[in-house]
């Protein structure tokens, strides 16, 4: 049976050396609670791992490290990855003195891999002493819902003498508002001569925290087409709109129609994008939210291929007519 990244540990099966581990690290229960609502920001629980279930190319995770001990601990941090990435960690060498904490980051980056999970991990290793431990690292490379992308015109240019501009652009893509922040790392080889819309700090151009409104549910559209086959507008018919509400329904007398097996002369359109075989009756038909189906409860018999929380507001309205034709050869 062949081990996947996920089935290694972080801990020692030696408890003789677990009970002298070196360093440790500590975890609140509000701030796992707290993580449940943000995703973005799991990645910095003070977990003894690392598990970026999205990574666009680089993200970095935080650390804090305590010295239980009585002794100062002096530690160098290496990360170890796949080709085609790097796991860095700040600081490489760093001193912890008894009872205090050290925080590090690491910082995980694979611009160029192709979409997947992999693996790594961080290796601790006492400067003068035996202790080691090791930090799992998973990363699944792919974009998350607020992508960041970078476009420079023109792509190359001469050394010494040319010059590219270089837009960064963030697109939120999710049904709800985002807070963003946009990071652009500059090539060591490159000079910066001007930035707009954000700040330079060191080699790296960083825009304030914004809000990104979420975009809008999509709509169903259907193009008018021609006749006798396709969708034709009522309104060239000079059919009239009913005016509809929010969370409202219209019910229409109709020529018999068969729908599962039984026969109705009505039929009722709610607001929230769906139709009610044999009309509405009463508010318990009107409602926002689709039902798992099939479901006993009321709306039945319905027909909901746009179902969602619609409001007729404003709208022209509901068109409707009955329409007999002779079929032809």
């Amino acid at each position: 049976m062949r081990q996947g990244g996920f089935d290694y540990g972080g801990g020692r099966i030696d408890l003789t050396k677990a009970g002298d581990a070196g360093l440790t690290l500590d975890e609140t229960a509000v701030n796992y609670a707290a993580s449940a609502a943000d995703p973005l920001n799991r990645i910095d629980l003070n977990l003894p791992s690392v598990n970026a279930p999205v990574m666009p190319g680089v993200i970095s995770a935080k650390r804090t490290f305590v010295n239980p001990t009585t002794k100062t601990l002096t530690y160098t941090a290496l990360g170890t990855t796949v080709s085609g990435a790097n796991i860095t960690v700040l600081l490489p060498l760093f001193t912890v003195k008894p009872g205090k904490s050290q925080k590090v980051t690491i910082l995980i980056t694979a611009p160029d891999l192709p979409d997947g999970q992999y693996f790594g991990q961080v290796n601790l290793k006492q400067v003068g002493g035996s202790r080691e431990q090791h930090l799992p690292v998973a990363f699944y490379r792919r974009e998350g819902a607020v992508p960041i992308d970078q476009t420079c015109t023109p792509s190359t240019i001469a050394r010494n003498t040319g010059q590219s501009t270089c837009t960064v652009s963030v697109q939120n893509t999710t049904l709800q508002d985002t807070e963003v922040t946009a990071l652009s790392t500059l090539d060591a080889k490159l000079r910066l001569t001007g930035v707009t819309g954000a700040t330079q700090v060191g080699s790296q151009l960083v825009t304030t925290k914004k809000t990104l409104a979420g975009r809008q549910p999509d709509r169903p559209v259907i193009a008018p087409g021609s006749s006798p086959v396709g969708y034709v507008p009522l309104a060239a018919f000079g059919i009239t709109p009913t005016p509809i509400g929010d969370e409202e329904a219209l019910n229409y007398t109709v020529p018999a129609y068969t729908f599962a097996g039984r026969t109705f002369t009505r039929i009722g359109v709610v607001s929230d994008g769906y139709t009610v075989a044999g009309g509405t009756n009463g508010s318990a038909d009107i409602q926002s939210t689709p039902q798992t189906l099939p479901d006993t409860a009321q709306p039945n018999g319905v027909l909901a291929p746009y179902w969602t929380d619609l409001d007729g507001t404003g709208a022209p309205g509901v068109y409707a007519a009955a329409r007999s034709a002779t079929p032809s050869r």
